[in-house]
């Protein structure tokens, strides 16, 4: 009767497994380590610290925060993330979480592939011209001299051959105003197309940071360090999210600017730089 109970113990820990922040929490009293030690090297508040212990994800940000939130815990506790990462994926899919990660795209990576279709289809019509051309010239008997760089000399009458003809003479500007070739130069940085702005990130207590500039292109997104620093060059206005916005100074175009708005549990969703 007890190798039965046994059986159905085990059936029933594979069927229903640890969750991970139930196996934070027991990793980190395991240590010895006090919650609001954690709290503070985690950098973030009481309220999402409580709700990630308890794998309360309706007070959680999205998944992509909470996974970094894990690294570093376990990075705090010097344990390996994989199990309890793994944990999460499974206890997200029971209970109908959607991953919801953005994907990273690199400067200068092209947003999809119809762009170089863009540009392939002009080129294909005009060598397609310029071959309809050679093939209906010779049968049309049409001569456009197009290509023909010879200078044609002109052609005298008779009664003009005895003539000594006077060269032209040389016709002035009227205008005296010099011609003006203008260089737009902004910040020592000429600006071709498109002008791009500076954005500093100071990184007081350790925090997330996700930036991502006007032409969609995601500057950044990971989990900062205390005392590091970001400097980024994009194209205004910068779209930007914090895990922990008290701990954030920022400078944009040199100047000082206000993290605002922030939410009660100190995470911060706003832009930067030319908004209407």
């Amino acid at each position: 009767m007890s190798k039965k109970n046994n059986k159905d113990e085990i059936v029933s820990d594979q069927a229903d497994p640890v969750p991970p922040g139930e196996l934070l929490r027991r990793a980190r009293r395991e240590k010895g380590i006090a919650a609001e030690e954690v709290v503070l090297l985690l950098g973030v508040s009481p309220r999402v610290f409580t709700a990630l212990e308890k794998d309360d994800y309706d007070r959680l940000p999205s998944p992509l925060y909470v996974k970094g939130y894990i690294k570093r815990y376990c990075s705090i506790l010097g344990i390996s993330n994989t199990e309890i990462l793994s944990s999460l994926e499974v206890h997200m899919r029971a209970q109908g979480v959607s991953q919801g990660e953005p994907s990273i795209r690199l400067l200068g990576q092209p947003q999809s592939k119809i762009k170089k279709y863009k540009l392939i289809v002009p080129v294909l019509l005009i060598l397609l011209a310029c071959l309809l051309f050679w093939v209906v010239r010779p049968s049309s008997g049409i001569e456009l001299g197009l290509f023909d760089m010879r200078q044609s000399e002109p052609s005298l009458l008779p009664q003009q051959k005895g003539l000594s003809l006077t060269p032209p003479l040389a016709i002035e500007p009227q205008s005296d105003e010099p011609v003006i070739e203008r260089d737009v130069n902004r910040g020592n940085k000429v600006v071709s197309d498109v002008e791009t702005q500076v954005l500093q990130i100071k990184v007081l207590q350790q925090s997330w940071v996700e930036v991502q500039d006007a032409n969609g292109d995601l500057l950044v997104a990971d989990l900062k360090p205390t005392g590091s620093t970001i400097e980024l060059e994009g194209v205004a206005p910068f779209s930007l999210v914090l895990g922990y916005a008290p701990g954030i100074e920022l400078s944009y175009a040199g100047q000082p600017v206000t993290v605002f708005p922030i939410a009660k549990d100190n995470t911060a969703t706003f832009k930067v730089g030319n908004v209407d």
